[in-house]
């Protein structure tokens, strides 16, 4: 019967709680920067919420789980989340070391002549990371998947060795530094204070480097750069925040002045390639700087929450996110999006972006 009324309520002219609108705001407890809001959030579930308001509704606030599908027969021995692992896991032993296992930490930018040391925490990170994921199928398939990692973890040395040689006062500090985790964490969480209020935020920066006494902050990507431009940068992208978010933690918590925050896509597809915005944006033609984007991005978050309003965005049915997780809510996407756009939707929401 609730399966029946949902269906119903989305295909009515009417907005409803089914197409992300809550009646009978506000709704203290869901905004972020409330003072008696418990929560300390990820940047990714900010980013989430920027992106795609509907999909963060269903995921923290209805708080509905993805169905635990037995896996099919043709599904990768390695999905990209384990090879996405066992890549950051290799960059972190080969640049930083680990007293647990006996690796010292590099010091220093590496050169094409540290790929040994680069092999050797390669081969670290793939034992503990298949070890996990269980027999594969046959050997020809460990080996296509070891091979092409091995790809990857190249591209890495040769992208960092010319950066070495591009910037030779570059040093690379600090390794999956993370703050706000509890209770694992050295550092508490990060304050980050607007007008309507201040928001609670946990993370874990992948890479500090340090260049003439500024930091610049890498986020290791290992997948594809279609939503990132070079060209482009950041600072368009209202729902990409993270480096937003780091280049702000890593001021509070370290004390560092931010000269770089952004992505390192650390394949051999991309080439090691970076997107990066560089903080109170040197040349750039906006007049204000990032925080005040990131401070009027929150604010605008915040309200959002407060009246219940999680619009679904042009692009929610698309993420993959939805796509793997929740598709058996909306199965025919560009039908529901159509119903969407042709309702009636009040005029005064607070949003980010309209659809």
């Amino acid at each position: 019967l609730h399966g029946r009324a949902a269906e119903e309520a989305r295909a009515s002219d009417a907005v409803t709680a089914y197409d992300g609108l809550l009646q009978d705001p506000p709704y203290p407890k869901l905004d972020l920067l409330d003072p008696d809001t418990n929560t300390i959030a990820s940047a990714s579930r900010l980013e989430m919420f920027a992106r795609t308001p509907y999909l963060y509704f269903v995921t923290y606030v209805l708080e509905a789980e993805p169905l635990d599908e037995p896996a099919l027969d043709d599904e990768d021995w390695l999905d990209p989340l384990t090879r996405g692992t066992i890549l950051h896991r290799t960059y972190e032993l080969f640049l930083g070391g680990s007293r647990e296992l006996d690796i010292k930490e590099l010091g220093r930018m590496p050169t094409l002549e540290d790929e040994d040391a680069l092999m050797d925490a390669f081969e670290i990170a793939f034992e503990e990371a298949t070890q996990q994921r269980g027999t594969p199928p046959n050997e020809q398939v460990k080996t296509a998947a070891r091979e092409g990692l091995i790809t990857d973890v190249r591209a890495f040395l040769h992208a960092d060795a010319a950066r070495t040689t591009d910037q030779p006062d570059l040093t690379p500090e600090r390794f999956e530094w993370s703050f706000g985790n509890r209770p694992r964490d050295e550092h508490p969480e990060v304050e980050l204070a607007t007008e309507r209020g201040t928001l609670r935020l946990r993370g874990a920066v992948d890479r500090i480097d340090h260049l003439n006494g500024d930091a610049l902050i890498w986020d290791y990507k290992t997948g594809g750069m279609r939503d990132y431009d070079p060209l482009d940068g950041l600072r368009n992208k209202r729902w990409s925040l993270q480096w937003m978010l780091y280049a702000r933690a890593v001021e509070e918590a370290l004390g560092l002045s931010v000269a770089r925050s952004g992505y390192y896509f650390a394949t051999a597809r991309q080439m090691g390639r970076t997107v990066a915005y560089p903080p109170d944006g040197t040349g750039d033609s906006h007049p204000d700087t990032y925080r005040e984007d990131l401070v009027r991005i929150l604010n605008t978050l915040s309200e959002m929450a407060r009246h219940g309003v999680f619009v679904p965005s042009g692009d929610s049915l698309k993420q993959s996110d939805w796509r793997y997780n929740y598709t058996p809510l909306v199965y025919d996407r560009r039908n529901r999006r159509e119903q969407i756009r042709a309702k009636d939707w009040p005029d005064d929401l607070p949003h980010l972006h309209h659809d």
